[in-house]
């Protein structure tokens, strides 16, 4: 994809359009251990963070489209600041929105674009916090960088992304395999119940 291909809104009201779709399912404000998904029943499967940030993720949201019809997702950063950081100093905004069947060749060429050839204003070098959803707004997809992980939730019953090559684990093995690893401090076990009773609670709903 060439890089005039490329679309990140520059305006409050584009940027706004996109906030409204991801924030029409998930909570922004919140931060884990709380789980920020609207959705109150459902499956969660994690992955590792930096895995939503790379071309391979572009696999896993076409499964998604595919499941759920969707034509199209949106990507937000949400940490650092939009506003403060990516507008001030780069005049665009961490964002985009991309049709279903641009997802394979247009996905990586987004989260590396250097603008000004300034690599601190890439979404793939700089994102903290990302939220994904597709156009239907039943399915979302949250990442944290200092919990290291990404959670996607989907009430699918089918989860073809679990075949592809980006791995994906529960929630219990996420702690343990992405957040708790040497270097980490151990997390709160207050913390560590609420994340894992949120999500639980959401499977039980589910299966129901």
């Amino acid at each position: 994809m060439m890089e005039g291909e490329l679309h990140f809104p520059r305006s409050d009201d584009e940027f706004g359009d996109l906030l409204s779709d991801v924030q029409s399912v998930i909570d922004i404000t919140g931060r884990l251990p709380h789980v920020p998904f609207r959705a109150t029943s459902g499956q969660v499967d994690v992955c590792q963070y930096d895995r939503i940030l790379g071309g391979p993720f572009a696999e896993v949201l076409c499964a998604l489209c595919e499941i759920h019809g969707d034509d199209s997702v949106a990507l937000v950063t949400v940490e650092p600041d939009p506003f403060a950081y990516y507008r001030r100093y780069y005049e665009q905004f961490p964002g985009f929105r991309i049709a279903r069947e641009s997802l394979p060749q247009g996905y990586w060429p987004h989260l590396s674009y250097l603008p000004g050839g300034d690599a601190l204003g890439a979404i793939v070098y700089t994102a903290d916090v990302v939220a994904v959803v597709g156009s239907t707004r039943t399915w979302s997809v949250w990442g944290q960088r200092d919990w290291e992980m990404a959670l996607l939730h989907s009430k699918s019953r089918r989860r073809p992304w679990l075949d592809g090559d980006v791995p994906f684990v529960s929630a219990r093995e996420g702690l343990s395999i992405f957040r708790e690893p040497p270097g980490f401090l151990p997390l709160a076990d207050s913390a560590r119940a609420i994340f894992l009773t949120s999500i639980d609670e959401m499977a039980k709903r589910h299966s129901e």
